[in-house]
């Protein structure tokens, strides 16, 4: 049984119990982190092939939903027009509109 396979109230028992140092602790910490990185460079890659420009997207802002169109395309964002604005949007937040 691999810890993926796992349920999360086990592992989440098991960091918590004193079987692991701070700096064992510390450790996992960084190679979890470093995946969910990869993960989210993934996502953004598989959004940013997907888009060209001149594409109509839209995201979820603080503010609301916004709809654009597609300027630019970075390596991790996009550069989008919305009226006279030009917004900087992370890949992963992005639908085509």
């Amino acid at each position: 049984m691999s810890v993926s396979d796992l349920p999360l109230p086990v592992i989440s028992n098991l960091l918590s119990s004193t079987r692991f140092t701070e700096a064992e602790l510390l450790e996992l910490n960084r190679v979890i982190i470093d995946r969910v990185k990869v993960l989210r460079r993934l996502s953004a890659a598989q959004v940013g092939a997907s888009l060209a420009i001149g594409d109509n997207v839209s995201w979820s802002g603080r503010r609301g939903i916004y709809t654009g169109h597609v300027e630019k395309i970075n390596r991790k964002n996009a550069k989008v027009r919305v009226g006279s604005t030009l917004w900087t949007v992370p890949m992963n937040m992005l639908t085509t509109a």
